[in-house]
């Protein structure tokens, strides 16, 4: 199969394609010659997104990370780049000490404070780095059930989303 015009164009959507199974990668891998670094491709069997991180002549297939759920229930946490996505805290009094924000443009986090209330959640930049939270040193839930959505961006930590009263 080929395709005109195989020129990426800078901000354009990326393709996507489809393939039972996994794809292999590398020159005569799945969709070599014909997937553009950044296409996208839906393995049908399992339900994996993979994106191409190499070239179109030699592509290498890399699956996309779903968001994960991480329960907390320690009561002062580093949280990891990895617990990217949902952070369930099970516990009152839990301190998150984010990551740094730098290098990790994007990033997000979905905080919710399911424990019943009496000290609350609180959600602080990278501990003793003076990182902030929308120019806050930090964030506390004010009730159960609260929910806080924190991204890093270029200058610290946005909140881009708020239930409950968080001060």
């Amino acid at each position: 199969m080929t395709f005109k015009n195989t020129t990426p164009v800078a901000g354009a959507l990326r393709r996507v394609f489809t393939n039972a199974g996994a794809p292999t990668s590398g020159t005569s891998g799945t969709y070599a010659g014909t997937a553009l670094p950044g296409d996208l491709l839906v393995d049908t069997t399992n339900g994996v997104v993979y994106a191409n991180k190499n070239t179109q002549a030699s592509p290498s297939w890399a699956p996309i990370p779903a968001p994960s759920v991480t329960v907390k229930s320690a009561t002062d946490l580093a949280v990891d780049v990895e617990d990217a996505g949902v952070l369930e805290c099970s516990a009152d009094g839990i301190y998150l000490y984010l990551p740094t924000y730098v290098g990790f443009k994007g990033l997000t986090y979905f905080i919710k404070a399911n424990a019943a209330y009496s000290a609350g959640v609180r959600v602080r930049g990278v501990s003793g780095g003076g990182e902030t939270i929308d120019g806050a040193t930090q964030k506390a839930s004010g009730a159960q059930y609260d929910c806080l959505t924190v991204i890093a961006g270029t200058a610290g930590w946005n909140i881009v989303a708020a239930k409950g009263t968080w001060s």
